[in-house]
C-alpha cells in the first residue's frame, strides 16, 4: 500500500521523478558501486550485504566454472547484475578464474535531464552535499 502510494507520486510529478533518480546516482557515484564504503553498517545489515552482494556472486563464479567444463564450453558468457557486485565480482573472476579485464563498455543505466527537470542548480547542490554528507555520517 505505501509502496504504491509512492509509486504514483513519483509518476505524477516529473520533478520529483527527477530528484529521486539524482539521489539515487549521485549516491552510486559517491559509493562507486562499492557498498563496503558505507562504513558503519548494522551487523544484521553487512550480513545482509554478504548474503547479497559476495554468496550471490560466489554462486555467478561457480556457474561459470561449471559451464567453462562442459564438453563444448560457451564462446561468451554474459552476467548480468548491479553496480554493487561488480567490485567483489571482478576480484573473483580475477583470483579464481584468473580472468584479467581487455576493455570497459559502459552503459547508461540510469539518466536524469537537469535541464528538462524542473530541478533548479540550488536543488542539485542540495542533493549532492546532502547525499555526501550522509554517507560522510556513515563513515
Amino acid at each position: 500500500m505505501v509502496a504504491g502510494f509512492g509509486a504514483r507520486l513519483l509518476g505524477s510529478s516529473p520533478k520529483l521523478r527527477a530528484f529521486t533518480k539524482l539521489t539515487l546516482i549521485e549516491t552510486i557515484g559517491q559509493l562507486e558501486g562499492d557498498l563496503s564504503k558505507m562504513g558503519r553498517l548494522s551487523p544484521d545489515l553487512q550480513r545482509l550485504l554478504q548474503v547479497l552482494i559476495a554468496a550471490r556472486n560466489e554462486t555467478v563464479v561457480e556457474d561459470i566454472q561449471k559451464a567453462l567444463k562442459r564438453k563444448q564450453p560457451p564462446r561468451t558468457i554474459s552476467v548480468f547484475y548491479g553496480a554493487a557486485h561488480m567490485a567483489d565480482l571482478e576480484e573473483r573472476l580475477s583470483r579464481e578464474l584468473r580472468y584479467r579485464p581487455v576493455a570497459d563498455t559502459w552503459f547508461t543505466a540510469i539518466a536524469v535531464d537537469l535541464n528538462g527537470s524542473g530541478l533548479t542548480p540550488m536543488e542539485v547542490d542540495l542533493v549532492r552535499k546532502t547525499v555526501k554528507w550522509q554517507l560522510e555520517m556513515l563513515r
